[in-house]
């Protein structure tokens, strides 16, 4: 009996491909390699680029931060220069404009990790310009005291109010003492 020829389109056994894993056949394999490529190719531009990003992100960050750390010594300065004789007013005013100033500059950080690292920066600034005001403001207070507590003597001796050492002793007890004490803790 002769046997019909199945054509090879429709033997089951000329395909060679498997449909369920989407792998082609012979006759598709260098478009695939080709297109495979482009995708590997174009993937690692993508990498690149968000890495260049990062590097500008980087860069512009800590320079924000270099230049407001630079500004906020300049601040302290001029502050402290500006501040009431005895330097009382500075300390709060510092703080409040130095946070006020981070503030500003940290709304310009939009990367969650170069924000933690402004903080810190911050805190660090923050940390170092109290310690620092804390010993200025101490050193203004003491010289403040000694100004005007020899400047109270040399006019209560020219005026005439104190005539003797019993006088001096007084004055020295009754409003040189308590005017010091105020300002300085250390033992007279």
């Amino acid at each position: 009996m002769p046997r019909i020829p199945i054509p090879p389109t429709q033997d089951p056994r000329s395909i060679s491909g498997d449909r369920l894993t989407q792998q082609g056949g012979e006759g598709f394999s260098a478009p695939g390699r080709a297109l495979a490529s482009l995708g590997g190719e174009l993937s690692q531009l993508s990498a690149r680029f968000s890495a260049e990003n990062s590097k500008i992100e980087d860069y512009n960050t800590n320079l924000a931060l270099e230049k407001w750390t630079n500004e906020q010594a300049e601040a302290y300065q001029t502050e402290l220069a500006s501040s009431s004789p005895d330097g009382s007013d500075f300390l709060p005013t510092r703080t409040k404009n130095l946070a006020k100033s981070f503030e500003t500059v940290k709304k310009g950080i939009r990367n969650p990790e170069h924000q933690q690292k402004a903080n810190l920066v911050f805190e660090r600034t923050r940390g170092n310009q109290t310690l620092n005001g804390m010993g200025d403001v101490s050193k203004r207070r003491k010289d403040y005291v000694t100004t005007t507590t020899d400047l109270g003597i040399d006019r209560a001796v020219n005026t005439g109010q104190i005539q003797s050492e019993d006088q001096f002793n007084d004055y020295f007890e009754t409003v040189v003492k308590p005017k010091s004490d105020t300002f300085i803790t250390d033992p007279v």
